[in-house]
C-alpha cells in the first residue's frame, strides 16, 4: 500500500503534549484514519484479486471476515495494535513530542530549516500550507514534525505533519 502523508492544523497551546493528545483524540473519534476493512472490501472487488491463486483469495476473504466481525477498535491503543506495522496513516501513529527526530514522535524543525523554507522562524498559516508537500517528506516515515504558526507575531496554531503507514 505504501505510506501516506498527513497534516493537521490545531489551535496553539503552550503544552505541546496536550495539543498532540487532544488532536489524536479528535482524529480517532472522527474515524479519520486507515481502516483495513474498507481496504479489503475494495480489494476483493479488484482485478488484482481475481489474479491471485485460490489459496491467496481464500486467505484474503478469511481476513476480510475477521475484520468484519471485530468492529471498530474501542481505543487508540487497540487500533494501533490491530493495524500493527500497517499503521493508521495519520497522526495516531505519532505518540509523543520529542526535541529530536524519533520513531513515533513529533519534533520541531530546526531554525535553519524554517529559514530555508519560509525565510523566517515564525511562519504564518499560508506559508506553512504552501509547503505541506515538502514538510511531509522532511523526516523519515513514522517520524512527524510540528511547526508553530504565527499570527500578529504571536503563536496561533500548530501544524503537525509527517507520513506513516505501510
Amino acid at each position: 500500500m505504501g505510506s501516506s502523508g498527513w497534516y493537521y492544523f490545531t489551535p496553539y497551546q503552550e503544552n505541546l503534549k496536550t495539543a498532540l493528545s487532544q488532536l489524536r483524540d479528535q482524529v480517532f473519534a472522527a474515524g479519520d484514519y486507515y481502516h483495513p476493512l474498507t481496504f479489503y472490501k475494495q480489494y476483493v472487488k479488484s482485478e488484482h484479486f481475481d489474479q491471485l491463486s485460490t489459496e491467496e483469495q481464500t486467505a484474503n476473504l478469511t481476513h476480510l471476515q475477521t475484520l468484519e466481525t471485530q468492529g471498530l477498535p474501542p481505543t487508540i491503543d487497540a487500533l494501533l495494535e490491530r493495524n500493527a506495522e500497517g499503521g493508521t496513516h495519520s497522526i495516531l501513529d505519532i505518540n509523543y513530542i520529542s526535541e529530536e527526530t524519533a520513531f513515533h514522535a513529533a519534533a520541531p524543525l530546526p531554525d535553519q530549516v524554517l529559514l530555508e523554507l519560509f525565510d523566517t522562524t515564525q511562519p504564518n498559516h499560508s506559508m506553512v500550507e504552501a509547503k505541506l508537500d515538502i514538510l511531509q517528506g522532511i523526516r523519515f516515515r513514522w517520524c512527524g514534525s510540528y511547526v508553530i504558526i504565527y499570527e500578529n507575531n504571536q503563536p496561533h496554531e500548530i501544524c503537525f505533519v509527517g507520513n506513516s503507514g505501510d
